[in-house]
């Protein structure tokens, strides 16, 4: 791994100018220098989409920062220089917009991802549903802290929605991000560990996926241009390729999926209710019409019965008036309207 990769991997809440400094010689050879931050389980994936952008930008160096997507935040907004942020969940980029890190016009999901229930290789663990956590043979679990970690915050949701939720949490293992949950499983350190279905397939020999979780929310990956961006038309060029055939391809070779936009999601249910709407207006039309075509009927029955009614007492009258010594012209005939 290139040298400068492997040590933005290492936190830089404070980046100070001795560690700019530092950076300097690596990246001189550069024209321009693109800093993304993006969450740790991006790390592969980035790792290739950055080789790729900077062939395709000679004279570009991708700078890539690996985090907990709240704690990477958190690094934008007291100040360090990134230009382009690549969040785990929709949670930490929602607050993002809200304190004005990213240029919300530029946000867009890319990736969809798993939660996955995983055990160290050798384990004999074999969970029919996440109820099988209580066990008393089950100690301590591994997940991300839920107030920093996307992965966590999932993983809670999924236990909470299963009722499970007190149970496992008081066996819980924090971890920091959802890398170090995956290493306390590969390491034997915990009996079973919360990570996405992409960090699983990197260690197959280590580890196994016994439950893969459903989650009340789906699992997206949404990026964005910084607000302070000293290469605006970079990140932008960087969230494009990200999100063509070619970056999309790249980031499936890891095992993410396309993403499925929360906005289309909606759009697609709020038609769905406007067809349904729709045929229960035509349904309510089609009784109103038979309603109206019934009433109609029975009204010109009725008026038939009327009019014969009339007939039968005219014609009756006409006897009379014939039988009577002083004959009478008979009134004229009702005309019925339609």
């Amino acid at each position: 791994m290139p040298l400068f990769r492997r040590l933005l991997r290492l936190p830089f809440v404070r980046l100070s100018a001795s560690v700019l400094v530092f950076l300097a010689p690596h990246a001189a050879h550069a024209s321009q220098t693109l800093v993304v931050s993006a969450a740790a389980s991006l790390t592969q994936a980035f790792n290739a989409v950055g080789t790729v952008f900077e062939k395709q930008h000679p004279g570009t160096q991708v700078l890539l920062n690996y985090g907990a997507s709240d704690v990477l935040m958190q690094q934008i907004a007291h100040g360090a220089p990134v230009d382009v942020f690549a969040s785990a969940d929709q949670k930490a980029m929602d607050r993002a917009v809200a304190e004005n890190v990213v240029v919300s016009a530029t946000r867009a999901d890319f990736a969809a991802n798993s939660l996955v229930l995983i055990v160290p290789s050798d384990s004999r663990f074999a969970p029919a549903s996440l109820a099988a956590l209580n066990a008393p043979s089950i100690k301590r679990v591994a997940y991300g802290d839920p107030a920093s970690v996307p992965a966590g915050r999932y993983t809670q949701g999924a236990l909470m929605a299963a009722g499970v939720w007190p149970a496992v949490s008081a066996k819980g293992v924090l971890a920091a991000n959802v890398r170090q949950s995956l290493d306390y499983v590969a390491r034997g350190e915990v009996d079973a560990g919360f990570v996405f279905g992409t960090d699983a397939a990197l260690m197959p020999q280590r580890v196994k996926v016994v439950l893969t979780v459903a989650t009340p929310t789906p699992i997206t990956y949404p990026l964005a241009q910084v607000a302070g961006s000293r290469q605006p038309a970079l990140a932008q060029a960087f969230i494009a390729f990200v999100r063509s055939p070619a970056g999309q391809a790249l980031l499936s070779q890891y095992g993410f999926k396309p993403a499925v936009s929360v906005n289309s999601v909606n759009s697609v249910n709020s038609a769905n209710s406007a067809n349904s709407a729709n045929s229960a207006n035509s349904a309510n039309s089609a009784n109103s019409a038979n309603s109206a075509n019934s009433a109609n009927s029975a009204n010109s029955a009725n008026s038939a019965n009327s009019a014969n009614s009339a007939n039968s007492a005219n014609s009756a009258n006409s006897a009379n008036s014939a039988a009577s010594v002083t004959a009478t012209t008979p009134p004229p005939a009702t005309t019925i309207t339609r």
